[in-house]
């Protein structure tokens, strides 16, 4: 096979996993023509059909399909390999590309990453924000909270476990009074947190050995952890966030806990990815700097380890 074949196996590759010509031509930084063009070449140099289009999707033939799980191996291979150049280079070097919750930018990767390029000016990193969990194949690992990760991950805590917590500022609370359980919070002003993908975040107690969402309602609505936190900070009504997120102004005395007794237990923040035989060095990089990042000096201890499906052998050794 000829070496222009290899390139456009990889277009080939992007078309079938995403099951769209725009998505691959995004993911591979090319135009739509271009992806298009690529693979009928291809097709035309083999002499089969190896997708099928419609004017509103993209599928595999049978002929695409059997070339696609005998090249996908080989492909990540070939990666792996290149990847593995990275060990002969001064400084390592690269593209990571993470998908994060807001609210663990907030509390994991915005305040790291500037030290982090500054140890690896070499390497790049690309965030995008999204409520999804699952990774494009063009996404190389996630940071959210457990409960939200794919069962089939790789997941290494880098956040200490936490609570959920009401809190509110101690003027909001001499005006409008203390809740003492949590249907009282349907009286209350709360400040609500809409997720990215339009659902407004839900509010969950203990009550005894059950878990009930409470019914809340209020003036303000938001998508941003750090408004919603200073609103309650200053007075504009309860807020649900995590504990360790609003630590700094409850030790202050700006926020007060409520409902303690009911306060949820949150296990923390994830880095997962895909268990993969090739993992990139940039990836690799950044989780042992989140990891040490989390047990440093002055800083409560997160245990290193990763849990199913590979149990991240010696931690990303």
């Amino acid at each position: 096979m000829r070496a222009s074949d290899f390139e456009k196996l990889k277009v080939f590759a992007a078309v079938a996993e995403r099951g769209s010509f725009v998505k691959a031509a995004a993911r591979l930084g090319l135009s739509t023509s271009s992806v298009s063009q690529s693979v009928r070449t291809l097709e035309d140099r083999l002499g089969l059909r190896l997708l099928n289009r419609t004017t509103r999707s993209v599928a595999l033939t049978e002929a695409g399909a059997y070339l696609l799980e005998r090249v996908q191996r080989a492909l990540e291979e070939l990666d792996g390999a290149f990847e593995g150049l990275n060990t002969f280079r001064a400084e390592p070097a690269g593209l990571l590309k993470l998908s994060v919750s807001s609210l663990s930018l907030s509390m994991v990767v915005a305040p790291m990453v500037a030290r982090f390029l500054a140890a690896h000016p070499a390497i790049q990193v690309e965030v995008a924000i999204t409520d999804e969990a699952d990774l494009d194949a063009a996404v190389h690992a996630g940071i959210r909270d457990k409960a939200a990760i794919p069962q089939d991950m790789v997941a290494i805590r880098v956040g200490e476990p936490s609570r959920f917590l009401a809190v509110a500022s101690p003027a909001y609370i001499a005006a409008n009074g203390r809740p003492e359980r949590p249907a009282d919070l349907a009286r209350h002003n709360c400040i609500l947190f809409r997720t990215r993908s339009g659902r407004l975040y839900p509010w969950a107690f203990l009550d005894g050995a059950r878990t009930v969402e409470a019914q809340v309602s209020g003036s303000l609505v938001t998508d941003n952890g750090n408004f919603l936190l200073s609103a309650a900070v200053d007075g504009a009504g309860i807020g649900y966030v995590i504990e360790t997120y609003a630590r700094p102004h409850l030790e202050a005395g700006d926020l007060a806990p409520l409902l303690e007794d009911h306060a949820v237990p949150f296990q923390g923040f994830f880095l997962y990815y895909p268990s993969r035989r090739h993992m990139p060095l940039p990836l690799k990089l950044f989780a042992e700097f989140l990891t040490s990042t989390a047990e440093a000096p002055g800083r409560r201890a997160s245990p290193r380890f990763a849990e199913t499906p590979a149990e991240a052998p010696a931690l990303l050794a």
